[in-house]
Parts: C-alpha cells; sequence; structure tokens
C-alpha cells in the first residue's frame, strides 16, 4: 500500500476531507491555523514517524500525531476499497501500534479514541443502510434476523471469503454452503479473483463430490471420534458408509454425506477441532471438481461390491468370454448379433449386478487379464 500522509498531501486533498468527516480537535485546529503542520526544512530522525521504513506519519507534535493517526486510517480504508488489501497486514499494525503510543506520550489518547469510535460507527452505518441481498447470509435466528458478509465490492467479497473460513467452525454446514454460493457467484458476476480462498469456497458452496469410497472412508474415521459415547450413531454412520462404498459419485451423495456428518460433528462438539485440522465436511466431500465428475463417470466402471475398473482397461479384454460366463440372460442383453458385445450396454448391466454376479465377473475379469499378461 502507498503510504500518504500530511507531509505527502497533495494539495492537502486528504486533509481537506479529514477536516469534514471528523470532529477535529481544538488543538489540531489551532495548529493548523498557526501554520506549524509545515514539514521542518531538517530531516527528522526516523524514530518521529510511525512508519520508519517510508518516514510516513511524523509524530512530533500532538496535532501531527492526530492527524498521522487520521490519515493512516484513510489509507488502510481506501486500500480495502480498492480490493489491494483484505484486512490490516502486520506493518499495519505495528504502524498503529506506535501512533497509539504517541498519542498516550502527547495525553491525546481521549481523542484518538474518539477518532477509532467515529470510524466504527461510520463502518456500522454503512452496513446497516445495505439491503438484505448484498450480504452472503441473511438468516433468522432465535426470531432476530442475521446478516453476515457484505459483498458490495471487490474489497468486501474477498472480506467475505476469507471470514467465511476462517469462521467455518461458528455456522453450520448449510449455513456455510448458501453463503459460498452467495460468495462465488457475486465473484463471477464481478471478475473478483478469490485467489487462496477460492479453493475452499467451491467446496462448501458444494461444487464438487467425492468417489463412494472416498466418501465411505472418511466417515470410517469420523466413526472413530464418537464411536464410545455414542455406538448407536456410529452405528448408522457405518450402515450408510458401507452403502456409500457401493455407490456412484454424484453431488447428492456428498450432500446426504455433508449433512450427516454436520449434524455429528455439532452434536458432539468436533466442529470445534475445524480450526485444528479437523476437516470440514465440504472438504472432505466436496474435493473434486463438478468439472471432473463426468469425467469421472466416462472413464470408470463401479461394480455393487465397490470395485472400480478403468473403462480403458475392460475394452481391451474378451468381453464375450466374460459376458458368457455370466449366463445366457445376460450374454444375449448386452450382445448385438452379427456384431458382437455391445459395451455401452455391457458397462450399465454389469454396474447394476447383484454382488453374487458381480464377485463371479471379477473373478473373470481376473483369470481375462491374466490371460492377456
Amino acid at each position: 500500500m502507498h503510504h500518504s500522509d500530511l507531509w505527502g498531501d497533495s494539495n492537502f486533498q486528504q486533509l481537506h476531507h479529514i477536516f469534514r468527516v471528523y470532529d477535529v480537535p481544538e488543538f489540531v485546529k489551532r495548529a493548523e491555523a498557526d501554520d506549524t503542520l509545515r514539514k521542518p526544512e531538517e530531516p527528522l530522525a526516523v524514530t518521529a514517524f510511525a512508519d520508519p521504513l517510508h518516514r510516513k506519519y511524523p509524530m512530533t507534535t500532538p496535532a501531527m500525531t492526530w492527524l498521522s493517526t487520521c490519515y493512516f486510517i484513510e489509507n488502510v480504508k481506501q486500500a480495502a476499497a480498492s480490493g489491494v488489501k483484505r484486512s490490516r497486514t502486520p506493518e499495519d499494525q505495528v504502524i498503529l501500534g506506535r501512533l497509539t503510543k504517541a498519542a498516550a506520550f502527547w495525553g491525546i489518547e481521549p481523542a484518538v479514541m474518539d477518532l477509532f469510535s467515529c470510524v466504527e460507527k461510520q463502518a456500522a452505518a454503512t452496513v446497516e443502510g445495505l439491503d438484505d441481498e448484498d450480504f452472503a447470509l441473511v438468516v433468522d435466528w432465535e426470531g432476530k434476523k442475521e446478516r453476515r458478509f457484505p459483498i458490495v465490492n471487490p474489497a468486501s467479497i474477498k472480506s467475505a471469503a476469507t471470514r467465511l473460513y476462517e469462521d467455518r467452525a461458528m455456522y453450520p454446514w448449510s449455513w456455510r454452503q448458501h453463503a459460498a454460493s452467495r460468495i462465488i457467484n457475486r465473484a463471477d458476476e464481478l471478475g473478483v479473483d478469490l485467489g487462496e480462498n477460492r479453493d475452499y469456497i467451491a467446496k462448501a458452496a458444494g461444487l464438487g463430490f467425492a468417489t463412494g469410497t472416498t466418501i465411505g472412508g472418511e466417515i470410517a474415521k469420523r466413526i472413530t471420534h464418537i464411536q464410545k459415547t455414542a455406538p448407536d450413531t456410529a452405528s448408522k454412520m457405518a450402515v450408510f458408509a458401507k452403502t456409500a462404498m457401493i455407490s456412484e459419485p454424484s453431488p447428492e451423495l456428498s450432500k446426504t454425506a455433508a449433512a450427516m456428518v454436520d449434524a455429528v460433528d455439532r452434536s458432539f462438539g468436533l466442529h470445534k477441532l475445524y480450526r485444528r485440522g479437523l476437516p470440514t465436511p465440504e472438504e472432505l466431500f466436496y474435493g473434486t471438481s463438478l468439472e471432473k465428475l463426468a469425467a469421472v463417470k466416462d472413464s470408470v466402471i463401479q461394480l455393487t461390491t465397490g470395485t472400480v475398473y478403468n473403462v480403458s482397461d475392460l475394452q481391451n479384454l474378451d468381453l464375450e468370454k466374460i459376458a458368457r460366463i455370466l449366463g445366457d440372460d445376460i450374454y444375449h442383453a448386452v450382445n448385438e448379433p452379427g456384431i458382437g458385445i455391445d459395451f455401452d450396454k455391457f458397462a450399465e448391466v454389469v454396474k447394476t449386478l447383484p454382488v453374487p454376479d458381480a464377485r463371479l465377473l471379477e473373478t473373470a475379469i481376473g483369470e481375462s487379464i491374466q490371460e492377456a499378461v
């Protein structure tokens, strides 16, 4: 961020803005009238500045300290509005700390605190004036409407993405999904790059999926957290995990799994571990983008036993021999007279075979692979 202060303020345009917007203390007005705010001819020591690296925000008098604080606040606000930064940097925190200490040294802490209070009120008034559609999340909580994550400009959209990720443990998964969907849609509308948060926001919005094997395995891991304290819940989760293992990947399967794990996490306090590294439901069950879903479905065949085969591998086998092993009914269902085995029909039929027949098919495929080798 480019640091502008009183001595770098061309034509004192920002100073005039400060005098219009803020309740300027009398000691600052007197200094301005006495013309004692000019930059001295002799260079000052770097310790005279809140930002010694750039020699900005002088703190040489009470008036200079108050004005430097104003300039700092305005610079941070402008940077946020332009999308340059999402929040205060460590550098900003150091500068603010120096300004606060200087205010205490000059005995103007009350005036600086009034300044901060004014800024907070301005921000609150700005948010209060927004419509509901300007927020990523609007919910009724205990009879009161709650609005979270303003999304009115690039800076606020980026900030909303960051805050949703950082505060993910505070909100149920359904709320996170709704907010993330609003954030990513608004970001796409305005062409806003969410940067490192894009991946999480996409998952939270439900723009992805996981394979049945992944879902079943991750639920099994979650069960280990509650199997001693809640065996009945753990048993129900285990049943779902087994079903998921033999299911085709789909957004619907991921949604069901995410809702189940979210309910368990919040019931047993596991959501408190998100910030310690425990993955959220969206991180577990929406890890693969939707763009890859069609490719996955087209490139693999999953049997009811959970076994997955690559389409390209099966197409190179003696499918007629394999189909005959499964019985006449199946053979005739997938065979085209004069042409041979229709692979598309073969793929659709074998996906739905009962488990005993699917195991027979696994054996036949295994033997065919060995013969091919």
